[in-house]
C-alpha cells in the first residue's frame, strides 16, 4: 500500500480520538455544572461550575488552538512536520492529563483553573496537529482524490465525536465523571502514538515538493500573505462563522435540549451527536467534490442548511427538535470536506501551510469567541433555572445569516476571478502534466516504476533528470 495511504490512515486515527476526547465536555456538561440529578443525590462527585464557566473552557481550548494553528502552519513551512508533530504528541498527553486530575479537586475554583490548564494544552495540541494532517494530506494527495482525502479524514473526526456523544452519553450513569474522562484520556494516548507515527511516515519521504519545508525565513511571510486573494480570505471568513456557530451549539446542545425540551442527560447527548452522526455522508460527499466541482455552490449550499436550521428549531419549538439538528448536521457534514479540499486549490503551493494555518486559526477563533459570547448570554440571569435559551437561539441564527453572506461573497468573487473553485478533479487534471507521475510509489522503498530506494519519497524537485524531462515534457503537450 503506497505511503500517502498508511499517513491517511493515521491522520484519520488522530482525529478520531481527539475529537472523541475534545466532545467530552459537552456531554458531561451537566456532571461538570452539578446540575445532573446523581450529582445532586450524591450518587456521583461533580463539579459546580457555571454555565459562563463552562463556556469558558470550552472556548479557551479553541483559543489556545487559534494560536497553534497559525504558529504550525509557519514552522512546517519552514522547518517541516517533525517538530510540530513531536510538541503536538506531548501537549495532547500531559493536557489530557490535567484536565482529567482537575476534576479530584474539593473546591470549584481551583478545579476550573486546572481544567483550563488542562484545556489550553490540549487546544494547543490538537490545534496544531490538525494544521499539520491538512498540510500533510494538501502534499500527498493534490493531484489525486485530495476532497475525498480531507473527507475521510473529517469522516473519521464526526464519528470519533458522535462516538463520544453516544458513548459517554450511555454510560456516564453507570461509569461516572471521573471515568468517563479517563476513556478520554486514553483515546488521546492513540493521538499523540499517531503523531509520532506519521513523523516516521513523513521522513520516509515526501511524495511532492510542497511536501518538503520551504527555503527562506520568516521574512517571507508577508509576501505569503500579500499572495492570497479576496475568494481565500472570503473562503476562510465562512470558515470562522460557520465553525463558531455550529460548534457553539454543540457545546450547549445537550442543555439546551434538556432544559428547554425537557429530555434526559442520555437523551440529550444522543440527539446533540446528530449532528455528527450524519457524518457518515462526509466521504460521499467529497467524492461528489472531486467529481462535479463547483465548489463554491456547494459552501453556499451548506451555508442555507445551517441558518434553516437553526432558524426551524427557533420557530418551531414544538417539533421534534431532532429533525432540525439533522439538518444542521447534514450542512456540517459537506462543508469540511468542501472547505478544507478548497484552501489549495486558491492559495500558491508554498503558502499552503500558512493559508491552512490561517483557516484553522480563524475556525478556532471563531468558536472560542462565539462560544464565550454564549455563555455570556446564558448566565444573564445568574440562575440556573431561568436560562434565556430564546436569546441564545437567535444568537445563533443571526451568526448563520452572516454566514450565509460570506458564502455569496466566494460565489461572486469566483465568478468575476479565474473560478478556481469550479472545476472537477478531472478538469485539473487535463492541465496538469504533474498528476500523470503522482502520487508517487513510495511502498517502504519501492520508488516511481520500481525504482530503488534512492529515489523512493523524493520531492518532484530532486528527482533524477529524466524525471523532470518528463514533466517539462508533459507540460508542452497540454498547452
Amino acid at each position: 500500500m503506497d505511503t500517502r495511504w498508511w499517513i491517511l490512515i493515521f491522520c484519520s486515527i488522530q482525529t478520531f480520538t481527539s475529537d472523541f476526547f475534545n466532545e467530552e465536555p459537552s456531554v458531561l456538561v451537566q456532571r461538570l455544572t452539578g446540575t445532573a440529578e446523581p450529582c445532586t443525590n450524591g450518587t456521583d462527585v461533580c463539579l459546580n461550575l457555571d454555565l459562563n464557566e463552562f463556556n469558558w473552557i470550552f472556548s479557551g481550548s479553541n483559543w489556545a488552538a487559534a494560536l497553534a494553528a497559525i504558529c504550525a502552519g509557519l514552522i512546517i513551512d519552514r522547518y517541516g512536520s517533525k517538530l510540530a508533530l513531536l510538541c503536538s504528541a506531548g501537549l495532547l498527553f500531559f493536557g489530557t492529563l490535567i484536565f482529567v486530575l482537575a476534576t479530584y479537586s474539593a473546591d470549584t475554583t481551583t478545579a476550573f483553573a486546572v481544567l483550563m490548564v488542562g484545556r489550553l494544552m490540549v487546544g494547543l495540541g490538537a490545534g496544531s496537529g490538525t494544521v499539520i494532517t491538512h498540510r500533510m494530506k494538501a502534499g500527498w494527495f493534490l493531484y489525486r482524490e485530495l476532497a475525498l482525502a480531507f473527507s475521510i479524514q473529517i469522516f473519521l473526526g464526526r464519528l470519533g465525536s458522535a462516538t463520544s456523544f453516544l458513548l459517554i452519553g450511555s454510560v456516564v450513569d453507570r461509569l461516572g465523571l471521573r471515568t468517563c474522562l479517563w476513556l478520554g484520556f486514553v483515546a488521546n494516548l492513540f493521538a499523540a502514538g499517531s503523531n509520532v507515527a506519521l513523523v516516521y511516515l513523513d521522513q520516509r519521504g515526501s511524495a511532492m515538493a510542497s511536501t518538503a519545508p520551504t527555503s527562506g525565513n520568516f521574512s517571507t511571510i508577508w509576501r505569503f500573505i500579500r499572495q492570497l486573494d479576496g475568494t481565500f480570505w472570503c473562503v476562510v471568513l465562512t470558515v470562522l462563522l460557520y465553525y463558531g456557530t455550529t460548534l457553539t451549539f454543540v457545546a450547549n446542545g445537550p442543555n439546551f435540549l434538556a432544559m428547554r425540551y425537557g429530555f434526559s442527560e442520555t437523551r440529550a447527548s444522543i440527539v446533540t451527536g446528530f449532528i455528527y452522526d450524519i457524518g457518515l455522508l462526509a466521504p460521499l460527499s467529497g467524492w461528489l467534490t472531486d467529481r462535479f466541482g463547483y465548489r463554491q455552490y456547494w459552501i453556499a449550499g451548506t451555508s442555507g442548511f445551517l441558518f434553516i436550521g437553526f432558524l426551524l428549531l427557533y420557530l418551531i419549538p414544538q417539533a421534534p427538535p431532532g429533525i432540525f439538528v439533522l439538518l444542521i448536521g447534514i450542512g456540517y457534514t459537506s462543508y469540511g470536506p468542501t472547505v478544507w479540499s478548497s484552501i489549495p486549490l486558491i492559495v500558491p503551493p508554498d503558502a499552503v501551510g500558512l493559508a491552512t494555518g490561517i483557516g484553522k486559526f480563524l475556525q478556532f477563533v471563531g468558536t472560542g469567541a462565539e462560544t464565550a459570547g454564549a455563555g455570556a448570554i446564558l448566565n444573564m440571569n445568574d440562575s440556573r433555572v431561568r436560562v434565556p435559551w430564546d436569546i441564545f437561539s437567535i444568537y445563533l441564527i443571526c451568526m448563520a445569516a452572516l454566514c450565509c453572506l460570506a458564502c455569496a461573497l466566494v460565489v461572486f468573487l469566483n465568478h468575476k476571478g479565474d473560478q478556481r473553485l469550479t472545476p472537477s478533479q478531472k478538469d485539473r487534471d487535463r492541465g496538469n502534466g504533474l498528476q500523470e507521475i503522482t502520487p508517487l510509489k513510495v511502498d517502504f522503498g519501492v520508488g516511481l516504476n520500481g525504482a530503488d530506494k534512492s529515489t523512493a519519497g523524493m520531492p518532484v524537485s530532486r528527482l533524477p533528470e529524466e524525471i523532470s524531462e518528463v514533466l517539462t515534457e508533459s507540460s508542452r503537450s497540454k498547452v
